[in-house]
């Protein structure tokens, strides 16, 4: 391959030094790459948990609480949403509202426990999804907020 390009009319004179070169920064670029995808990787202990409330001011109380006992870095209040369940055998629908919390691993059986005190209902929903990525600034914030 060196030898190719280095005869190449289309490419002009490469000396075998200019193409390691571009395969050394080729290699580093990749390298960097891979570099800042395991960091993401990394900080892969934060969550977004998912719970719902009856009311705007229960998912408030529920959303400031968890923020300010720093068991959450963020919770966005959605609604109010139309909610369709199984409760007790029979199909019931509500009105709620959803919270998205952020969150740690390491604080989410914390976040989940408060959680069930501050709830209005038999059984909250504490639901959590591990956040494979996103922005490394980010994900660090949300690390730092709740420690």
């Amino acid at each position: 391959m060196l030898n190719r390009l280095h005869k190449s009319p289309c490419i002009g004179e490469f000396s075998q030094l200019s193409v390691l070169w571009v395969s050394a920064l080729r290699h580093s670029i990749q390298l960097a790459l891979r570099d800042e995808t395991d960091h993401c990787k990394e900080m892969s202990n934060q969550k977004l948990m998912i719970t719902t409330a009856g009311s705007k001011e229960e998912a408030s109380r529920i959303a400031r609480a968890l923020v300010e006992e720093k068991m959450a870095a963020c919770v966005n209040i959605v609604g109010a949403i139309d909610s369709v369940y199984r409760w007790q055998g029979k199909v019931e629908s509500a009105q709620e509202f959803l919270l998205l919390i952020k969150t740690t691993a390491s604080r989410s059986v914390a976040a989940t426990a408060r959680i069930r005190e501050l709830h209005s209902y038999d059984l909250p929903e504490a639901i959590e999804i591990g956040i494979d990525g996103g922005s490394a600034e980010y994900l660090k914030w949300i690390a730092t907020s709740v420690r």
